[in-house]
């Protein structure tokens, strides 16, 4: 997260006011498509706070942490506190730790210190949070604009955004573009025979398990969308944790897998040392998608990395020759395929089961840059134009 010069301090300042200094839409800057003439769409966004938390102190474990942010998070939901930070603050302070042994992790380590005090580390966290806010309005601002699309884009509050499409009628067909992530991770896989064994000995009666020894594949199973929750559950569960492979994590298909759109596949992931995905984070130069040669219908994603991520993506793909890389995006499972041999460049493509409309989508999510923290729709209201 980078740090803001004192002018856009001022900028973010005047937006948590509501006040919009320069257009953040082709319809402010015409002066031609309002929400009162046109009528449209308006969509409130709320920022997942817990989860910039997460990421701001290195997905911290502490039990003191996570008690704070179970508090936090019933009082959001029964309504006790519209500014989760500050219910979030008190609950951490109850617990008896200073705020600076918290957030100062590698990720703060340039803007916190251990000698500061709780007054001075929350201004600090609320600069941050201002600017997940700041900087999740020009990534909106951009994928829009690159699907064409006009729409207001405004800061409410401390932790919401306000997304408004004039002219625009019930049924608006881009809620992915706003609640995407844009998350793309690398994650290396365990064969499912490898972890057979452990498998054997849960109870997943809501999840198929597929026959192994045919060919190698990091899918451990199927279930029905209605029946994802509840294996999720239990695969976190105590008695599974005690069972599983500790580096285990699991990611479902994003699309369903049969002709009726029911089963999703069940891909078994494998963490590196922190708990994290072997690559991850913005390296991404380019994202482009391509017809695929067998079937112009469907798509591909031509994706070029940094130089940074080139070296990643060279070190993974030469230490897993053999082995499934699982391209997750958002948490889902989007293709798996079978590394041949070490890659140098950084390129690379995506293939799915996606059409190349639903794969011009995604790179254009790609290409904009990735959300510094997830959002998610509260509320929407159509609003009927004036006669």
């Amino acid at each position: 997260m980078k740090q803001k010069s004192f002018f856009g301090c001022v900028l973010a300042a005047l937006f948590l006011a509501g006040i919009s200094l320069f257009g953040l839409s082709a319809c402010s800057k015409s002066g031609k498509c309002t929400m009162e003439k046109d009528g449209g769409v308006s969509i409130q966004m709320q920022m997942c706070v817990s989860e910039a938390l997460d990421a701001l102190t290195d997905y911290n474990t502490t039990p003191a942490y996570k008690n704070a942010l179970a508090v936090a998070k019933q009082m959001s939901r029964t309504g006790e506190s519209r500014d989760f930070l500050e219910a979030f603050i008190e609950a951490y302070e109850a617990e008896g730790y200073p705020l600076a042994s918290l957030f100062c992790s590698y990720t703060m380590r340039d803007k916190v210190n251990r000698r500061m005090s709780d007054e001075q580390v929350e201004q600090v966290v609320r600069n941050e949070i201002d600017d997940i806010l700041y900087n999740s309005v020009n990534v909106l601002r951009t994928r829009l604009e690159r699907r064409g699309v006009q729409a207001n884009v405004r800061i409410v509050g401390s932790d919401r955004i306000t997304v408004e499409f004039p002219g625009k009628e019930e049924g608006w067909p881009y809620y992915r573009l706003l609640q995407s992530e844009g998350d793309m991770e690398f994650w290396e896989t365990y064969d499912a025979d490898e972890i057979e064994d452990e498998l054997a000995q849960l109870e997943l009666e809501n999840l198929m398990l597929i026959p192994q020894n045919r060919y190698r594949t990091p899918v451990v199973g199927q279930a029905s969308y209605a029946d994802t929750a509840r294996v999720n559950a239990y695969l976190s569960s105590p008695f599974a944790q005690s069972v599983l492979p500790r580096d285990i994590r699991f990611a479902w298909s994003h699309k369903a897998v049969d002709e009726q759109g029911i089963y999703y596949e069940l891909v078994a992931l494998r963490a590196r040392s922190n708990g994290r995905p072997a690559i991850e984070g913005d390296i991404l130069t380019s994202a482009k998608a391509t017809r695929a040669d067998y079937d112009e219908s469907r798509g591909e994603i031509r994706l070029n990395m940094n130089e940074e991520g080139a070296r990643m993506w060279q070190r993974v793909t030469k230490e897993n020759i053999a082995k499934s890389i699982a391209f997750v995006i958002d948490r889902d499972v989007y293709s798996y395929p079978i590394v041949q041999d070490e890659i140098k460049g950084g390129r690379c493509f995506i293939t799915g089961d996606f059409t190349f409309e639903e794969a011009q989508e995604l790179a254009d999510i790609l290409q904009s840059g990735q959300m510094p923290c997830r959002f998610i729709i509260i509320q929407e209201d159509y609003i009927q134009p004036k006669k």
